[in-house]
This record gives structure tokens, C-alpha cells and sequence, in this order.
């Protein structure tokens, strides 16, 4: 740990002048997992802080996308892009790191502030809103289309099935956007599975007929 007389010695190395600095001064050390790939930092523009923040307390953030998927990351209700940006600086993590309008009266006159990294990174990730990615949707249920009671396909068929949570774990939106496309395509829910009911739907019309 670096005492005052260091840090004095340092800033007449850079010829810097004291009297021109905030008198408190932050001395960095590694922890001991003081790493890269450790922590990983998001980027949120000013309108989307406090829709976050209220997210992380009371509702879920979820990250979707398989292997050959770009990543989206969900709220409740909207559905973000995700890019990772690279900075020339080093970015790094320190807990409990004050900024000068943050610091109280008896810290900003301490002469030292030890301060340890708790890791570090050169990118960070970008959000930007984007349209639900819905196409896969209706090509999972059409798999095995709902054909109405009568029809023996549906007790023999070995086509996957899929229930509403393992949709919200394959398509990029969230899930009220899927639980109203759900409604836009005319599905149905029978015994926890979804099934596409267009089929069945026309031949109940013509039923009336």
C-alpha cells in the first residue's frame, strides 16, 4: 500500500500540481480473484436505468438465444439486442468506489483510500429494443397441429410438443409478447400444451354451415 510520500513522489513524476486535485486520493490494489472474465458490465441509456433497476427487484431479466442465436435479453414485457463493445481503456470493478460527490466530508479529506479490483474487462454490452423474434413461433407448433378430438393423430403422434414455459425458453421475446402472439395466431392450450387450432377452427365453421 502506497503511503503519502509515495503518492506526493508520483504526482511531481507527473508533474502534476496537488493543490489543483481533490485532496483524497485512490490506491488500487487486485483482490485476490481480481480477474478478467469474472463480472461482465451493461451499458444502459438514462431512460432505461430505472426500468432496469426496478426490474432487478421485483421481476426477472432473462437472457435467450441457443447456440446458433444472437443473445437477447427479455424483461416481462419488451425484448433488447445484445452487442458487446470493445474500449481501448480497461474497465475495472471496484466495489464500494465513491465518486467525489459521493464522498463525505471526513473522506474526502482522508489522505489515502485503499481501495481493492475486483475484476476487470475491454468490452461491455450494448442493449438496444428490437421486435420479438416470433417467426420461430408458429413453426414449432406447426410441428403437430391441433386436429380437433376425432382425429387419432393427435393421441399417436411423435412430433414434439411443447409447453408454454418450454416456449418462452426457445423464443427470443418476452413473455408477454409470446403469450399475445400466442392469441394473434389463434392457439390453443390443451392439458399444458400448446397447439396451433387454425385446422380445427375451419372445421368447426363448417360445421355451422
Amino acid at each position: 500500500m502506497r503511503s503519502r510520500a509515495e503518492v506526493d513522489a508520483t504526482l511531481r513524476t507527473a508533474k502534476l500540481n496537488p493543490g489543483e486535485l481533490l485532496p483524497a486520493v485512490h490506491c488500487l490494489s487486485f483482490g485476490p480473484q481480481g480477474g478478467a472474465g469474472e463480472c461482465c458490465l451493461l451499458q444502459l441509456e438514462a431512460g432505461l436505468m430505472n426500468v432496469f433497476f426496478c426490474y432487478f427487484f421485483f421481476f426477472s431479466l432473462v437472457i435467450r438465444g441457443e447456440k446458433d442465436e444472437k443473445a437477447v435479453l427479455c424483461s416481462k414485457d419488451k425484448t433488447y439486442d445484445m452487442k458487446i463493445a470493445d474500449t481501448s481503456n480497461t474497465l475495472l470493478f471496484i466495489p464500494g468506489c465513491k465518486t467525489p460527490e459521493e464522498l463525505n466530508a471526513d473522506e474526502a479529506s482522508c489522505n489515502i483510500i485503499h481501495s481493492q479490483i475486483a475484476g476487470f474487462s475491454n468490452n461491455y454490452w450494448e442493449l438496444r429494443r428490437c421486435r420479438p423474434k416470433l417467426k420461430k413461433l408458429r413453426k414449432l407448433l406447426m410441428e403437430d397441429p391441433y386436429e380437433g378430438p376425432d382425429s387419432g393423430k393427435d393421441q399417436t403422434s411423435t412430433a414434439s410438443r411443447y409447453t408454454t414455459e418450454d416456449l418462452l425458453s426457445l423464443i427470443q421475446a418476452s413473455e408477454e409478447e409470446i403469450l399475445h402472439q400466442l392469441q394473434v395466431i389463434d392457439a390453443c392450450v390443451i392439458e399444458g400444451i400448446c397447439f396451433l387450432s387454425q385446422n380445427h377452427h375451419w372445421r368447426r365453421m363448417e360445421g355451422f354451415i
